[in-house]
Protein backbone atom coordinates (compact mmCIF):
# COMPACT_ATOMS: atom_id res chain seq x y z
CA UNK A 1 0.00 0.00 0.00
CA UNK A 2 1.10 3.32 -1.49
CA UNK A 3 -0.58 6.87 0.10
CA UNK A 4 -0.34 9.66 -2.32
CA UNK A 5 -1.93 12.71 -1.03
CA UNK A 6 -3.96 11.30 1.10
CA UNK A 7 -5.56 8.86 -0.53
CA UNK A 8 -5.22 5.00 -0.47
CA UNK A 9 -3.32 2.77 -3.19
CA UNK A 10 -3.15 -0.63 -3.65
CA UNK A 11 0.01 -1.95 -6.04
CA UNK A 12 -0.29 -5.20 -7.30
CA UNK A 13 2.15 -6.70 -9.42
CA UNK A 14 -0.78 -8.52 -12.11
CA UNK A 15 -3.18 -7.08 -13.70
CA UNK A 16 -6.93 -8.34 -13.63
CA UNK A 17 -7.99 -8.53 -17.36
CA UNK A 18 -10.66 -11.27 -16.81
CA UNK A 19 -13.48 -8.75 -18.22
CA UNK A 20 -12.22 -6.83 -20.35
CA UNK A 21 -12.70 -9.06 -23.63
CA UNK A 22 -16.49 -9.31 -22.45
CA UNK A 23 -16.91 -5.68 -22.40
CA UNK A 24 -14.98 -5.11 -25.40
CA UNK A 25 -17.39 -7.47 -27.32
CA UNK A 26 -20.66 -5.84 -25.23
CA UNK A 27 -19.32 -2.37 -26.67
CA UNK A 28 -18.87 -3.78 -30.18
CA UNK A 29 -22.41 -5.10 -30.35
CA UNK A 30 -23.38 -1.99 -29.18
CA UNK A 31 -21.77 -0.50 -32.10
CA UNK A 32 -23.08 -2.85 -34.83
CA UNK A 33 -26.87 -2.02 -33.54
CA UNK A 34 -25.79 1.36 -33.91
CA UNK A 35 -24.89 1.11 -37.62
CA UNK A 36 -27.74 -1.02 -38.11
CA UNK A 37 -30.42 1.34 -36.75
CA UNK A 38 -28.56 4.04 -38.74
CA UNK A 39 -29.30 1.90 -41.85
CA UNK A 40 -32.97 1.83 -41.32
CA UNK A 41 -32.75 -1.67 -39.28
CA UNK A 42 -35.64 -1.42 -36.13
CA UNK A 43 -33.87 -2.08 -32.63
CA UNK A 44 -36.23 -4.69 -31.45
CA UNK A 45 -35.02 -7.91 -30.44
CA UNK A 46 -36.10 -9.61 -33.51
CA UNK A 47 -34.48 -7.20 -36.14
CA UNK A 48 -31.36 -7.17 -33.96
CA UNK A 49 -31.09 -10.61 -34.36
CA UNK A 50 -31.48 -10.64 -37.97
CA UNK A 51 -29.09 -7.71 -38.51
CA UNK A 52 -26.12 -10.19 -36.85
CA UNK A 53 -27.11 -13.12 -38.57
CA UNK A 54 -27.14 -11.24 -42.04
CA UNK A 55 -23.94 -9.38 -40.51
CA UNK A 56 -22.17 -13.02 -39.99
CA UNK A 57 -23.52 -15.33 -42.57
CA UNK A 58 -21.18 -16.50 -44.98
CA UNK A 59 -23.98 -17.77 -47.66
CA UNK A 60 -27.91 -16.79 -47.96
CA UNK A 61 -29.20 -16.22 -44.75
CA UNK A 62 -32.87 -17.19 -43.86
CA UNK A 63 -34.68 -14.20 -42.06
CA UNK A 64 -38.05 -14.59 -39.49
CA UNK A 65 -39.39 -11.05 -40.81
CA UNK A 66 -43.12 -11.13 -40.43
CA UNK A 67 -43.57 -7.29 -40.70
CA UNK A 68 -40.80 -7.18 -43.92
CA UNK A 69 -38.70 -4.25 -41.71
CA UNK A 70 -35.69 -7.18 -42.54
CA UNK A 71 -36.66 -6.97 -46.24
CA UNK A 72 -36.51 -3.36 -46.53
CA UNK A 73 -33.22 -2.74 -44.46
CA UNK A 74 -31.37 -5.63 -46.57
CA UNK A 75 -32.56 -3.91 -49.68
CA UNK A 76 -31.37 -0.07 -48.79
CA UNK A 77 -28.22 -1.48 -47.66
CA UNK A 78 -27.22 -3.43 -50.63
CA UNK A 79 -28.60 -1.32 -53.41
CA UNK A 80 -25.64 -0.41 -54.04
CA UNK A 81 -23.99 -3.75 -54.96
CA UNK A 82 -27.18 -4.55 -57.27
CA UNK A 83 -29.35 -6.30 -55.25
CA UNK A 84 -32.30 -7.66 -57.31
CA UNK A 85 -35.62 -8.47 -55.27
CA UNK A 86 -37.70 -11.37 -56.52
CA UNK A 87 -40.63 -13.08 -55.20
CA UNK A 88 -42.17 -16.44 -56.78
CA UNK A 89 -45.50 -15.00 -57.39
CA UNK A 90 -44.46 -12.64 -59.89
CA UNK A 91 -44.23 -12.53 -63.46
CA UNK A 92 -40.91 -13.79 -65.27
CA UNK A 93 -39.99 -15.17 -61.93
CA UNK A 94 -37.34 -17.64 -63.73
CA UNK A 95 -35.93 -15.22 -66.02
CA UNK A 96 -34.75 -12.85 -63.46
CA UNK A 97 -33.26 -15.53 -61.78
Amino acid sequence: MVIVANQTVCLSKTLHTKGFAQARRERLALMMQALWATEGLQTDTLSVENGAIVSAAARYPLLIDPQLQGLIWIASRESANGLVIVQQGQPKYIDQV
